[in-house]
């Protein structure tokens, strides 16, 4: 009995989770409160006005490669969403290079500028093609796939598709003081087919307090073909009665290539507002309001690209039938 006291002391002094009598509640009580949880942090980013501060820095063998600068900024109301990228490469000191994505209830469009200039249309102003361009560069690449690091692992994963799966499974389970310690195995494709890689695991570190958001996250062997793993953790501040991240720090590990890519992301206090769908139009960049959106032509181009292929390819196996 002491010597299992002893371990236990140390264990707790360790800052380890201890398993307990009571994980199957606690297990209970994750697969009830938390999809409820990150369905009230994903409410608070329907309408807001939000910026941040992104600065990633990629090594090979301790030598920089790569070190980019940008300041986010970008409003949302629901579909509508407006989103300006900003950047600067600093090992190439380039000029300050601004893109701007949007859409509305009408159209979506490109804009960019130089540093000081005024905004310019970087393409055709679409009503079908271009209308998903800023909502995919927003949640791929840009400030809505970091915001989701609270309730999506790195972004891509949903929590509450990840526990619901077939494939997930509870590894351990315990509490760390007022946070929960989660390690788990799964099998879990993205569901955007462009995104690279596959959960097969990690460990999450969970805070009840605040919807159940993810505090820390480790994946390992999330690309397999280049050995990716990736470890963050996650600062938030209340907003209104919402978390919302402060600080997003990232470290991101590829093996094939041996780059060691460091990622930290600023986020500014939120305002939660319900937003006018002229603040996602042209005008908001002061440029002129479309007179007629162009409808994207490229579905039937396509179809009638893949009708003439097949007509020939028709053509030539009857020619080679009657040739036998």
């Amino acid at each position: 009995m002491l010597t299992m006291t002893r371990a236990v002391l140390a264990a707790a002094l360790a800052g380890l989770a201890l398993p307990c009598a009571g994980n199957d509640a606690l297990r209970e009580r994750l697969l009830r409160e938390g999809p409820q949880g990150w369905k009230e942090l994903q409410a608070g980013e329907q309408q807001f006005v939000g910026s941040a501060r992104y600065e990633q820095i990629d090594r090979r063998e301790g030598n920089v490669v790569q070190h980019v600068v940008s300041d986010w900024k970008i409003k949302r109301n629901g579909d509508w969403i407006l989103f300006e990228w900003p950047f600067d490469d600093g090992l190439k000191k380039r000029e300050r290079r601004h893109s701007a994505w949007g859409r509305n209830s009408t159209y979506g469009f490109t804009a960019s500028r130089g540093s000081g200039g005024q905004w310019m249309l970087a393409d055709e102003v679409y009503q079908d093609q271009r209308i998903e361009t800023a909502y995919t560069m927003a949640s791929r690449v840009g400030f809505l796939r970091c915001l989701r690091y609270s309730w999506a692992i790195v972004g891509t994963f949903p929590l509450e598709q990840v526990v619901a799966d077939p494939s997930f499974k509870i590894e351990s389970l315990g509490e760390e003081g007022q946070l929960v310690r989660l390690v788990f195995k799964a099998s879990i494709k993205p569901t955007d087919a462009n995104v690279p890689g596959e959960l097969r695991g990690g460990k999450l570190l969970l805070d009840p307090s605040l919807s159940w958001a993810i505090r820390e996250c480790e994946v390992i062997d999330l690309d397999p073909a280049y050995g990716r793993s990736v470890t963050y953790t996650v600062d938030y501040r209340v907003v209104d009665s919402m978390p919302w991240p402060a600080k997003i720090v990232e470290t991101m590990k590829i093996a094939k290539s041996q780059v060691v890519t460091n990622t930290t992301v600023a986020f500014d206090a939120p305002q939660f507002v319900e937003l006018p769908e002229s603040d996602f139009q042209l005008t908001a960049l002061g440029l002129p309001e479309p007179v007629q959106p162009k409808k994207s032509t490229r579905w039937w181009l396509w179809m009638t690209i893949a009708g003439g292929v097949l007509l020939i390819l028709g053509i030539g196996f009857l020619r080679l039938r009657k040739s036998r």
